[in-house]
């Protein structure tokens, strides 16, 4: 393996601490997946039933474009390769699929008709036009014919709700996938508790949510590096 993909392996292994610690995970559930740099059509994917907080790059599965496990010992998640690889074929753009249960999201989509206000803070204005929503629950990930119809769903955009299950963030990138997760999750948090108080909220101006939005999208890619930092230093 060359180094651009020893260290894509790497930073694809601390993505699931980040998310352990940023407690965006469901224990041993949720995954991951990345292209690799090679241009192969292999993916780095999530182990399969590991805790996110324990994955390390000799964990992380290597699978081809037939979807046979070419590095690692691991289990492989069969929702997960029902669920990545139609999206990956649908997006070629999106070089990397991450899919969580994270709390506040979830929480948000179980209510009824329930969608991000992107007009409620600075955080949610960044999925303005960019959230998509798949209101049918077929329970368990078994068939690629599902996620081909969230890739469907999912379009051009960035995120897709998955209602009473969680959602999908697709990015170009590894940084950038993953800064979208946490703010998603971050936006239907801070939705979650200022509806709780009952007061009439306060409002972003709709004619100024679209440059809000684009604007900062323009700094995404600077949470990875950031919490690698972090890690490092504390030896995570």
């Amino acid at each position: 393996m060359h180094s651009a993909m020893f260290a894509q392996r790497e930073d694809f292994a601390l993505a699931h601490r980040i998310i352990a610690y940023e407690d965006m995970h469901e224990g041993v559930g949720n995954h991951l997946s990345l292209m690799t740099s090679d241009d192969s059509g292999a993916m780095f994917v999530t182990p399969g039933h590991k805790y996110f907080a324990d994955i390390q790059s000799d964990d992380v599965l290597l699978m081809d474009r037939e979807g046979a496990v070419v590095a690692s010992t691991a289990t492989p998640n069969q929702a997960a390769w029902c669920l990545h690889k139609p999206i990956h074929d649908a997006r070629r753009d999106a070089r990397c699929v991450i899919h969580l249960h994270a709390l506040h999201a979830t929480a948000l989509m179980m209510r009824e008709g329930g969608m991000l206000d992107t007009r409620g803070s600075q955080a949610a204005a960044m999925f303005h036009q960019h959230v998509a929503y798949y209101d049918s629950y077929d329970g368990v990930l078994r068939e690629n014919e599902e996620g081909e119809a969230m890739a469907r769903v999912l379009g051009e955009r960035s995120v897709l709700v998955l209602r009473n299950h969680g959602f999908i963030v697709v990015g170009p990138s590894l940084d950038i996938a993953l800064e979208l997760a946490y703010y998603f999750e971050r936006a239907c948090r801070l939705q979650l508790l200022a509806q709780g108080s009952g007061e009439r909220l306060n409002q972003i101006p709709e004619d100024m949510v679209a440059e809000i939005c684009k604007e900062e999208r323009l700094y995404l890619g600077r949470y990875l590096p950031g919490l690698r930092a972090y890690f490092q230093s504390r030896g995570l």
